[in-house]
């Protein structure tokens, strides 16, 4: 979800969401393997499959701000980011949420140096961040400037793990590929954002769910169809749908040693379709939307737009009032 005011941006730091409903499993059976074979015959070793007890999540979510400014707090995607790590099976103490009017400065710091030097060797971190942000930092409830730059020192001084990975949805959200570019410490970082460095925001939760698509394994995600859903099959969907839905252009950034083809997610057994990017015709005006499926002429809408971008807020209408959008309409 983004939005700037003057030179500020709500931003996201996004990494494995999840709806309700039963969370993908981490594939146990597949780590008490030495290695999983997919349905074409890929070999998926086990190091490649994201490990819960290893598995770090740092978030902070900020919808209210000191100067009255919020956004609809329906459907908020990182407490469910939050919930699916927690029944994915993070231990309690590998988890640390910061939301709202709690997400100052004074509380932030402390929070994750403390966080970072309780890792461990082989440890995988996520950072997660939603809120106003700008180009190499984010803004905290009261205004304070949570930099870049102090993140990526506290990784490169505390954190004991082997890879990080950064994630934010927002203006300016590109500029985290500094981050990866001026890499210091010995961990593996990758960033992905929903825009460049010089793109404002859109006001919808549109990263954040083409993520969560991944993580809950919808088929459409899997692109070599091996079943398997990687971080690097996350980063394309998500491309695409920032580049259709909203026109922004979407950064993923990884040093050498970071494990793009890491599975996040086994694809569910259903055969899904992807949603399609359309327009629909509604009280006198066009509306970005996505159509999820067809019954004869009519079609089942699912709206982007914050605060209508939950199921049940989809709408059935005649194909007639929709058409196909492409990336640059």
């Amino acid at each position: 979800m983004n939005r700037k005011f003057g030179n500020r941006a709500l931003i996201f730091f996004i990494i494995l969401g999840a709806c309700a409903g039963t969370a993908p499993t981490i594939f146990a059976a597949d780590r008490a393997n030495s290695e999983a074979v997919a349905r074409d015959g890929t070999q998926h070793v086990a190091e490649e499959f994201l490990e819960p007890k290893k598995t770090w999540l740092f978030a902070v979510g900020i919808l209210t701000y000191s100067d009255n400014i919020s956004w609809s707090l329906s459907n908020r995607r990182d407490a469910q980011i939050v919930s699916l790590f927690a029944r994915r099976g993070l231990p309690q103490d590998h988890i640390d949420y910061i939301a709202d009017r709690k997400g100052t400065l004074a509380n932030i710091k402390p929070a994750f140096a403390s966080f970072l030097e309780r890792t461990q060797q082989g440890d995988f971190l996520i950072h997660y961040f939603t809120g106003h942000g700008g180009d190499g930092d984010f803004e905290t409830t009261n205004g304070g400037s949570y930099s870049h730059a102090w993140i990526a020192k506290q990784i490169a001084s505390k954190f004991h793990g082997t890879q990080a990975l950064l994630l934010g949805d927002c203006c300016d959200s590109g500029s985290l590929e500094d981050v990866v570019q001026n890499a210091s410490g010995p961990s593996a970082l990758a960033c992905l954002s929903s825009s460049s460095r010089t793109e404002s925001g859109h006001g919808n939760w549109t990263f954040s769910q083409a993520v969560l698509d991944g993580l809950r394994g919808e088929p459409f995600v899997d692109l070599n169809h091996d079943g398997y859903i990687t971080i690097d099959e996350i980063a394309a969907h998500v491309r695409h749908d920032i580049l259709f839905y909203e026109h922004n252009h979407s950064i993923y950034k990884k040093t050498p040693n970071f494990n793009g083809k890491m599975v996040v997610a086994k694809t569910k057994s259903t055969n899904a379709q992807a949603p399609e990017p359309v327009k629909v015709w509604y009280h006198n005006q066009w509306w970005k939307a996505k159509l999820m499926e067809r019954r004869a002429d009519q079609g089942r809408i699912r709206w982007i737009q914050l605060g209508y971008d939950s199921a049940d807020q989809d709408l059935w209408v005649n194909l007639d009032q929709v058409r196909p959008i492409s990336r640059w309409q």
